[in-house]
């Protein structure tokens, strides 16, 4: 039996495995769960680990991770912040060398999931963000506790 967790992971698997791919195909070796952090720091510049946090809406731990990872595989690069002691993560020379070839694959992948929304009955997008707004008014761990009441 599928459950509505199994079935958001195997959606974002597919979704995942498909945008890698086209990295691959490329010659890229970008990863998906890259896109936040490069598209927040191309937004708003270098920033800690905290503030890329806050930006992205994932949690620290997931942020230090996967910026440990891009560092590792030369998108990103440490730099000293104002007062020395605060180190910020910045885009790497790696990362504005791809940056062009990058974005072109980032707005097919733009255009893909507007095809995939226009193809559904209800937009997918919208469904998962009016989800979100819902679950922070009455959160599914609330939901769930309800259902055990009876």
């Amino acid at each position: 039996m599928k459950n509505l967790g199994t079935l958001l992971r195997s959606l974002s698997e597919q979704l995942d495995l498909a945008v890698e791919q086209v990295y691959r195909d490329q010659g890229i070796p970008f990863k998906p769960r890259y896109f936040p952090i490069a598209t927040a720091l191309l937004e708003d510049g270098a920033m800690s680990i905290k503030r890329l946090a806050e930006k992205t809406g994932v949690s620290h731990s997931a942020v230090s991770q996967t910026v440990a990872a891009m560092k590792r595989d030369g998108w990103l690069a440490s730099i000293s912040g104002d007062d020395r002691r605060e180190k910020l993560i910045s885009l790497s020379a790696l990362m504005q060398s791809e940056l062009g070839q990058l974005e072109r694959i980032w707005l097919a992948v733009a255009k893909a999931a507007t095809s995939l929304d226009n193809d559904l009955d209800n937009s997918l997008f919208s469904s998962i963000l009016k989800a979100g707004e819902l679950l922070e008014d009455n959160s599914f761990y609330s939901r769930i506790n309800k259902g055990l009441e009876k």
